[in-house]
């Protein structure tokens, strides 16, 4: 044991002291040096805690599934509500030449469900996602971030009244800018033109080319959303021009061109590439396992230019928004289907589908009833060196009813197959174990799991290869091994010491 190993050296540190000028003190030592060096080599290794690997197992794994508790939610949206919302934002006056974009910024936190409003004066701009312009050549548009964007600006669009305004329950938070467009003294020598607009549209698949023009041969220095951009297989930037030859939706953003001249304020300017494309429709989710009574969320995020329009259907027909369902929208380019007591009717194939002038995309999601596929967590060893325990987590809002554990030798077509017993879980989590016995050493074998509740089968969990000989060559506790090699260094270590301290004593 620890304690009596301790002990001991402390025994042998007080005897060696007292002892050490004296002939026969080192012969006593070294007595005690020996049982010393015994008693780290002689002692069998400690068979790892089960229930304390279990738990390092489980709370380890970073894909561990974690729900918080309804009082830690319900506090959670308590302390939101209390945080009224804001605009960080600070009123701003820009003063720009006719034919520059301004983007006015509005910087809102707090915001999520309320609605934002952009005003020119007393006309409204945009409100929330709707444009109340209805200006087809998307001349000013608005971003993710709340802000407003104005493209190839005129004297018509000064004004010292941009309001943005976040329509809270209380009372309006707003930040209003001021935009000058004026025309100032030119310099045609240090000047740039760009061709052939702030604003270029291109479709998807198609080429298009740029430029930033400038009197004398100053280099153009180029970046793209505040990168450098650089020559590649889709784009040839060649001097003041940039050809994108094959545009795509990552093409698409703010293209600057400075102009290399050595003054403190070299003058730049900058072009907006805006990609038309078909929507691509990314999902959190192909499967969404839920249970009976669940909130049920299916997820699409879109990206599309134009703005796409979105619908969402349920084993080829319709759905729309009733009493529990609801279609809703996180951000510009989020759709969410909520369902907020799930039955039995609905389970089954969602299809989110996204369309615009340039095509259209659709993505698949599936919600089930059925377990969550299962998730291997660990294993351990039986004294017999022949026999280890399996370990599974499986999700499920249902009750398990039965799980299927199939293993064979790596290589063999057929597997065998075994059922777990079935174990009360806590909440909607369920801890697998079982046991697999007469495995032979040497030999790779393969295991996976499948789980099945009142709604059905699971997918099979991953296959997991495992060797029994090199299980049983592996020491089960890391920390113990390390512990044990460092007591037979320190035991070594006082053998040398008492060596050294009889020849000192004998010379």
């Amino acid at each position: 044991s620890s304690s009596f190993f301790l002990s001991l050296q402390r025994l042998f540190v007080f005897i060696f002291k007292k002892t050490f000028t004296k002939m026969y003190s080192t012969r006593i030592a070294a007595f005690f040096a020996l049982l010393l060096v015994c008693q780290a080599y002689g002692r069998p290794d400690q068979q790892p805690d089960a229930e304390n690997n279990e738990e390092e197992g489980y709370l380890g794994d970073e894909t561990d599934y974690e729900e918080e508790s309804e009082g830690d939610a319900a506090n959670d949206n308590n302390e939101a509500l209390a945080e009224p919302p804001e605009i960080k934002t600070k009123p701003q006056m820009i003063e720009v030449r006719p034919g520059s974009n301004v983007e006015l910024p509005c910087y809102i936190v707090n915001g999520d469900d309320y609605t934002v409003e952009w005003k020119k004066g007393n006309v409204s701009l945009f409100f929330g996602d709707s444009d109340m312009t209805k200006d087809i050549t998307s001349k000013i548009v608005t971003t993710a971030n709340h802000s407003l964007i104005i493209y190839n600006v005129t004297k018509n669009d000064s004004s010292d009244s941009y309001t943005c305004s976040l329509l809270s329950v209380v009372q309006p938070v707003e930040v209003t800018h001021k935009v000058h467009v004026v025309d100032r003294p030119k310099d045609d020598d240090k000047r740039i033109r760009v061709v052939p607009g702030k604003r270029v549209e291109v479709n998807e698949n198609e080429s298009v080319t740029f430029g930033c023009e400038i009197k004398g041969s100053h280099k153009i220095v180029w970046s793209h959303k505040g990168s450098s951009l650089h020559n590649g297989e889709e784009i040839n930037k060649n001097g003041k021009y940039v050809t994108i030859i094959k545009a795509n939706r990552h093409h698409g953003g703010l293209y600057q061109c400075l102009a290399d001249v050595p003054e403190d304020r070299p003058p730049y300017e900058s072009i907006d590439v805006v990609v038309k494309f078909k929507p691509v429709i990314e999902t959190e989710h192909n499967i969404v396992h839920t249970g009976i009574g669940q909130i049920s969320e299916l997820k699409c995020k879109i990206h599309a230019h134009p703005r796409a329009k979105v619908t969402w259907s349920k084993n080829g027909k319709p759905v729309t928004g009733r009493k529990d369902k609801k279609l809703h929208s996180e951000d510009k380019n989020s759709r969410v289907l909520i369902i907020e007591h799930t039955d039995n009717n609905d389970f089954g194939s969602y299809v989110c589908t996204a369309s615009n002038t340039m095509g259209e995309a659709s993505k698949e999601i599936i919600l089930t009833g059925t377990p969550a596929k299962p998730r291997w967590v660990g294993m351990d060893r039986l004294d017999d060196e022949k026999t280890i325990v399996f370990k599974w987590k499986v999700k499920s809002y249902s009750p398990i009813k039965e799980y299927k554990l199939e293993y064979r030798r790596k290589g063999d077509a057929d597997w065998k197959s075994v059922s777990p017993n079935v174990k009360d879980g806590e909440g909607d989590e369920f801890m697998v174990e079982h046991a697999l016995e007469g495995l032979q050493a040497g030999v790779t074998y393969e295991t996976k799991l499948l789980a099945k509740n009142e709604l059905g089968w699971s997918s099979s969990s991953d296959t997991h290869s495992f060797d029994l000989e090199y299980i049983m060559a592996s020491p089960q506790n890391p920390s113990e091994s390390k512990n044990v090699a460092s007591t037979r260094s320190l035991a070594a270590l006082s053998v040398l010491l008492v060596f050294l301290s009889y020849i000192s004593t004998n010379i």
